[in-house]
């Protein structure tokens, strides 16, 4: 993990969260970063793709997440055809 503690400890610098402390690593055998992040008032996940995955994938993953995070996770409300 100690490779990527300064990477996590750059991206906390940026959320306003109160005294963070990084803690496990979960699915240590995916190539995607996904770590638990204890704060005073609650804990969260921190979420990160490795370095081999494209910008095109980055931002295709990101807009799907703002639509499905906007529709409150609403997937089954998509028309098909």
């Amino acid at each position: 993990m100690m490779e990527y503690t300064s990477m996590i400890e750059t991206v906390l610098k940026n959320w306003e969260l109160d005294n963070p402390e990084i803690g496990e690593r979960f699915n240590d055998n995916s190539p995607r970063l996904i770590f638990r992040i204890h704060t005073c008032s609650q804990d969260y996940v921190l979420k990160g793709q490795p370095c081999s995955i494209s910008e095109d994938t980055v931002k295709s993953n990101v807009s799907a997440h703002l639509f499905l995070g906007n529709k409150k996770y609403s997937c089954y409300n998509l028309q098909t055809n």
